[in-house]
C-alpha cells in the first residue's frame, strides 16, 4: 500500500487525474498520461508541444506491439499459434500464472511458431513503420529540438563542461 507520501511524489511527478492525453491503438489499448506534473512541465519545456510529443511518442515506442499484433490475421501464424497451444498443452486461449519457459521454447522450435514470426515480424513491422512515416518523423524532429534546448540549457547553466573544465556548446 501506498504511503500518503508516495501519493504526493507519484501526483508531483506524473500528475494528478483526470488523465488529459489519451491515444488508442487499433489493437484495443490505450495510453493515457497527465497534462501537470513535473513530467509534463519538462516535455512541454523539451519538446515544445507535449500533445504531439505524447502522440508520436507513444506510437513509436508501440511499433512493434502493432506489427506483432497484426501478426494474428495471418493464415499459417494462426495455424502455428494453434500447434504451439498443443503443444505446450495449455488450452486454447487460456494464460497461466506462470509457464515453464524451457516448454515454451521447444514449442516455439517445433509448432514453426518461431519460424513463422520471424518471416513476418520484418515485413509486418515495415508496413506499420511506412503507414507511420509521418509520426516518425515528428517524433525525430521533436526530439531533435529537445536536443538543442537541452544543451542550451546545459550549456548556460554550466551543467555541460569539456574535459578541459569549459562548457560545451
Amino acid at each position: 500500500m501506498e504511503s500518503p507520501e508516495d501519493k504526493r511524489l507519484q501526483a508531483a511527478l506524473f500528475g494528478t487525474d483526470p488523465r488529459e492525453l489519451s491515444l488508442e491503438f487499433p489493437t484495443g489499448y490505450t495510453v493515457t498520461a497527465n497534462t501537470d506534473g513535473c513530467l509534463a512541465s519538462a516535455q512541454r519545456a523539451l519538446y515544445g508541444d507535449q500533445k504531439t510529443w505524447f502522440q508520436a511518442e507513444v506510437i513509436v515506442n508501440n511499433l512493434r506491439a502493432e506489427a506483432q499484433s497484426r501478426m494474428t490475421t495471418d493464415r499459417d501464424h494462426r495455424a502455428a499459434m494453434a500447434r504451439w497451444t498443443h503443444c505446450t498443452g495449455r488450452p486454447s486461449g487460456s494464460r497461466p500464472q506462470k509457464q515453464d519457459r524451457a516448454v515454451a521454447d521447444r514449442c516455439r522450435r517445433e509448432s514453426g511458431l518461431a519460424e513463422i514470426e520471424a518471416r513476418l515480424e520484418p515485413a509486418l513491422l515495415a508496413e506499420v513503420r511506412a503507414e507511420r512515416r509521418g509520426q516518425l518523423r515528428t517524433y525525430e524532429q521533436l526530439r531533435s529540438v529537445a536536443l538543442r534546448r537541452a544543451q542550451n540549457l546545459a550549456g548556460a547553466t554550466g551543467l555541460l563542461e569539456a574535459p578541459g573544465g569549459g562548457p560545451t556548446r
